[in-house]
C-alpha cells in the first residue's frame, strides 16, 4: 500500500502529512499559501476555530477544493456531521466549487474526520417550466473516520488507486473511492461464499 496514504490516515491529522497526501492524489492541485482563516459565518464559531484553503484543482469543467477545518471540541470530529455538512456547503457556494475534499480534525484527538463533499444539480420538470436545484452529497455517506484508533484500512484500499492514476482524478473518480457499498457488497459476497462451503 502506498507509504504517503498509510502516514497520513493511520496517524493524527498533520498538516505537512496532508499536502503531500493530496499532491499524489491530483495532478494539478494549485496550492495556496498557507495560513489560518476564520473568515466564516457566526454560526460556525463555537463548533471550528480555524480553516486552511489547502489548493484547488481545476480541470475539465470541474473545480475541486482541498482543504482543513480545525473543530474546537474534542469529540465532534465523530458527532457533528450536520455542522460539517453545513460549513462544506458554505465552503463550495462562496468558492465556487463543485466539490470539496475536507480533513475535519481538532487538538485534542488521534482520529480525523476525511469527507468528500460533492454538489449536483438536479432538473425536473414543473409543468412548462424546468426547476433547477443544487443537491449536498452527505457527508455520513462519503467520509471516513481515520487515525491513530480507527482501523481503516478499506478507506486505504478505496484511495491508493487514485494515487497510482492522479492525472485520472475527477469528482466521479473520488466519489467511487468514497463509496463504501462497493467493497461491503464484495465482503459479503466473499463471506457467503464461505459460509456456503
Amino acid at each position: 500500500m502506498d507509504n504517503i496514504v498509510k502516514e497520513t490516515l493511520n496517524f493524527p491529522f498533520d498538516i505537512s502529512n496532508y499536502v503531500k497526501f493530496n499532491l499524489q492524489i491530483f495532478d494539478k492541485l494549485n496550492l495556496n499559501q498557507d495560513k489560518d482563516l476564520t473568515n466564516f459565518p457566526s454560526s460556525f464559531k463555537n463548533k471550528i476555530v480555524l480553516y486552511k484553503l489547502i489548493g484547488t484543482q481545476e480541470k475539465n469543467d470541474e473545480k475541486i477544493l482541498v482543504l482543513s477545518v480545525k473543530l474546537s471540541k474534542h469529540n465532534t470530529v465523530e458527532k457533528s456531521r450536520s455542522m460539517q455538512r453545513n460549513f462544506a456547503k458554505w465552503i463550495l457556494e462562496t468558492n465556487d466549487c463543485d466539490a470539496c475534499l475536507i480533513a475535519f480534525h481538532d487538538e485534542e484527538s488521534e482520529d480525523w474526520r476525511f469527507s468528500l463533499v460533492t454538489i449536483n444539480y438536479e432538473r425536473k420538470i414543473d409543468g412548462d417550466k424546468i426547476k433547477v436545484s443544487k443537491v449536498l452529497s452527505s457527508v455520513k455517506r462519503y467520509s471516513y473516520l481515520v487515525g491513530r484508533n480507527e482501523p481503516n484500512h478499506t478507506a486505504q484500499e478505496q484511495i491508493v488507486p487514485l494515487t497510482k492514476n492522479k492525472n485520472e482524478t475527477n469528482i466521479n473518480k473520488l466519489v467511487e473511492a468514497f463509496s463504501v457499498e462497493k467493497v461491503n457488497q464484495d465482503f459479503f459476497i466473499s463471506y457467503k461464499k464461505i459460509c456456503d462451503e
